[in-house]
């Protein structure tokens, strides 16, 4: 039987990974995925709980079986508040049809706090409470305003849908990512605003570096620049430090060094430019996110003694905000792939099932399954591999396959 896609999107779309929906439904994740996969279908007992979760009749359910799409999307703010969040909703726009100087304060506030949580919590959960926000936010954003208010709305539209393509890319879901960040760059562009258009472009060089080509991540990479000019930015510095790890991937040794060189400089420079601020907020790029990016690049060159030194440099600074977890595990996952490049399969993969074993599901990431089939990929790829790397590897196969 065909692969049942639409059954995997509407997964995604109700914010479930395979195994948070196995937990939901009394399964495992495997038995999630064979579904998807077309290999079986779902017991008796386990259509209506399906159906439940989904949030869908049983009717649709057969439709999702039969590969057919539902016939009418998830409703948004039923995956995320339902009926009580859109009274809410109403209500505030009763109160205020206008957007008065209170009204965008507070838009702006909302819009800090999603930064400043979001690299603290899970993908599901950053979606369920960034759509109901952003759906408020274009509401007021669809009428007629003065150009600075249009502009304030459009940067909270962009900075918000861009959090979105984020939490779709972290979640491998690539086609819904690429949506978003359209719509993200299309806010920037609306609000006539190029730093933030470079920021939607070198945030979006994630997407191309895990799921795409290198080649696509540096094109990326290098309009972003361009849009950025000489402003000291986020932007600049990631786009910088994105086409030094795209490149490390391309084995090119001295573009990578030119592009790090570039990236230490602005990343410097920001960390004196904005003293006090939340260094771990979203798009804020500091030296723990260079040290990431370094340790990817180097990691990718094969560059064993400068990624190790960065890779300490960098769990050391992660140790200090123990709920960040994603970067902390790609970084042990970078030093995994250096392990097994340099000939130690089993070490390599016995560090990278520790890494992953150790991270909770809903943190338990496409991004981070990606980085660590490299690892797999690495060990596989070398002669006369021993019998104990032999069950290291099989075994990190296993976490990695969904």
């Amino acid at each position: 039987m065909a692969r049942r896609e639409s059954l995997q999107r509407r997964r995604n779309a109700c914010g479930f990974t395979q195994e948070t929906l196995g937990e939901r439904l009394g399964v495992n994740a495997r038995t999630i995925r064979s579904w998807e996969a077309g290999e079986n279908d779902p017991l008796p007992e386990h259509r209506r709980p399906l159906a439940t979760a989904l949030k869908i009749s049983l009717d649709d359910l057969d439709r999702l079986l039969a590969g057919l799409p539902v016939l009418d999307e998830p409703d948004a703010l039923a995956t995320a508040g339902g009926d009580a969040e859109r009274l809410r909703m109403r209500l505030d726009f009763s109160l205020s049809d206008t957007a008065s100087p209170g009204r965008l304060e507070l838009i702006e506030q909302q819009v800090r706090d999603h930064l400043t949580e979001y690299t603290r919590t899970s993908p599901e959960q950053a979606l369920a409470s960034l759509i109901p926000d952003l759906d408020e936010v274009h509401t007021l954003a669809a009428r007629r305003h003065p150009v600075p208010v249009h502009r304030t709305l459009s940067a909270a539209v962009t900075m918000l849908t861009l959090l979105v393509a984020d939490a779709h890319m972290k979640q491998g879901s690539v086609i819904d990512a690429r949506r978003w960040y359209r719509t993200a760059l299309l806010a920037a562009r609306d609000g006539d605003d190029p730093l933030l258009a470079a920021l939607v472009l070198a945030q979006q060089t994630m997407l191309a570096y895990y799921y795409e080509t290198p080649e696509r991540t540096v094109d990326l990479a290098r309009h972003a620049r361009e849009l950025a000019g000489d402003t000291v930015c986020d932007a600049a510095a990631l786009a910088a430090a994105a086409e030094a790890r795209a490149l490390g991937k391309l084995g090119d040794t001295r573009g990578v060094h030119r592009a790090l060189t570039e990236a230490r400089l602005l990343t410097d420079r920001l960390a004196d430019l904005r003293a006090g601020d939340d260094p771990h907020a979203a798009y804020r790029f500091n030296h723990g996110r260079l040290a990431l990016y370094a340790s990817g690049a180097l990691s990718n060159l094969g560059d064993v003694a400068h990624a190790h030194a960065v890779q300490d440099q960098a769990l050391q600074t992660y140790a200090a905000e123990p709920r960040l977890v994603i970067d902390p595990a790609l970084i042990c996952l970078d030093r995994a792939l250096v392990q097994a490049t340099a000939g130690d399969s089993a070490g390599g993969a016995d560090l990278a099932v520790a890494t992953l074993t150790e991270l909770a599901p809903a943190h338990r990431t496409a991004v981070v399954l990606t980085r660590a089939r490299d690892v797999v990929t690495a060990a596989e790829a070398l002669p006369g591999v021993r019998k104990d790397a032999v069950q290291a590897v099989e075994q990190l196969r296993e976490l990695t396959t969904v």
